[in-house]
């Protein structure tokens, strides 16, 4: 499973927030939208594979078909639905090619999409 490879933290609870960083960055990207975004909604903050306290995957794919692997498969796994998807950079590529494969396996799944200089 290349989820097990990602680091998450989840602050709040309500409708789901996933954030996703950019390239060399990690959830430290985050932190002032933490308590704001976390009142009244469950943020998820996740390190993307070989980022922060993620685990490196034996295999070195990195690509953005491989990042979009992983975060799918764990959002399928934690039944998330009704997700805002928060990209910044390559986070925002990477919210992007999520969202489309959202939208067409499940459109229940996805809520809104917010895209902060995103590489596209």
């Amino acid at each position: 499973m290349a989820s097990e490879y990602l680091y998450k933290e989840e602050h709040g609870d309500g409708d789901p927030i996933l954030c996703l960083h950019g390239l060399g960055a990690n959830i430290f990207t985050w932190r002032y939208f933490i308590d704001p975004l976390s009142r009244h909604n469950k943020l998820i903050l996740v390190d993307l594979k070989g980022s922060g306290k993620s685990a490196k995957p034996e295999d070195g794919h990195y690509s953005l078909h491989d990042h979009a692997d992983a975060i799918y498969e764990l959002i399928l796994k934690n039944d998330w639905r009704r997700l805002t998807l928060i990209g910044n950079s390559y986070g925002g590529a990477l919210a992007l090619l999520l969202a489309v494969r959202l939208e067409e396996s499940d459109p229940s799944r996805l809520s809104k999409l917010v895209l902060i200089d995103a590489g596209a």
